[in-house]
Formats: structure tokens, C-alpha cells, sequence
């Protein structure tokens, strides 16, 4: 996404217009997509779901470049 709020999770959940669904957004670079699947993952295997959707959007920060950093 190109906001940092809200997160992309929720405006996703808001575009479904379904029931309530529980959605969560990890922040962090490299991480959302692969804590997505673990906690899907984990949903199913307990028993607490059927079926779950998991999706993983990074957004690095401007200054997270490599000419802001020095060798």
C-alpha cells in the first residue's frame, strides 16, 4: 500500500463487506507475508477455522535506501 494507515489488511477486510471477519496486519519489512501464512496456518491446524486467506504487502520506508547508508 502506499499509506502507512490503515493498514492493508483492514482496507481489504472493509472492501469484502462480508461478516466480521478477524484480519491482522504484522508491520515490519520481509515479515507479512510469511507471519501471514503462520498464523493461518496455525488457525487451521487448531480447529479454530475452516479455511483462511493470507497475503503478505510490504512498504519500505524512503530513507530505507541504500545511498542513506554509509560502508
Amino acid at each position: 500500500p502506499d499509506q502507512m494507515i490503515p493498514a492493508h489488511a483492514q482496507m481489504v477486510q472493509g472492501l469484502m463487506k462480508n461478516r466480521t471477519l478477524e484480519a491482522i496486519s504484522p508491520v515490519g519489512t520481509c515479515n507479512s507475508g510469511i507471519l501471514a501464512l503462520k498464523y493461518a496456518y496455525l488457525s487451521l491446524k487448531s480447529g479454530e477455522v475452516k479455511n483462511a486467506v493470507a497475503g503478505g504487502s510490504e512498504k519500505l520506508l524512503s530513507w530505507m535506501r541504500a545511498n542513506n547508508f554509509k560502508d
